[in-house]
């Protein structure tokens, strides 16, 4: 039905800012908006986590595939480790990427200088 709107507790902004704030409206899929009231989910606190995140120097926020993310959740819930520690292992990991490829490259070079 549109135009139908439903109610929603609002809770007071000071009770979950540390500074000023402005009020905006944002547009959910209704799909989206149902697993997150099935789940209990703050959506304000969760955008603003996202903000956070983006608007951060030192958080990156990839794509993975299901496996990896399985692999993720079961890493954090077992072993207690937090996101820092994971990304703690996240440097040296990109650094082997970055010299196979550089070593990728040069054998590509090396194959096409002799033509």
């Amino acid at each position: 039905m549109v135009g139908r709107r439903r109610k929603t507790t609002v809770e007071p902004l000071s009770d979950h800012l540390d500074g000023p704030s402005r009020r905006i409206n944002v547009n959910v899929l209704e799909s989206q908006h149902e697993t997150l009231v099935q789940q209990g989910v703050n959506v304000s606190a969760l955008i603003r986590a996202l903000l956070d995140a983006y608007l951060s120097s030192s958080v990156i926020m990839l794509p993975v595939d299901k496996t990896t993310r399985e692999l993720y959740d079961l890493v954090l819930k077992s072993t207690g480790y937090s996101d820092s520690d994971v990304g703690a292992h996240l440097g040296p990991v990109l650094k082997q990427l970055l010299e196979t490829r550089r070593q990728e490259l040069d054998a590509l070079s090396r194959r096409f200088k002799g033509k």
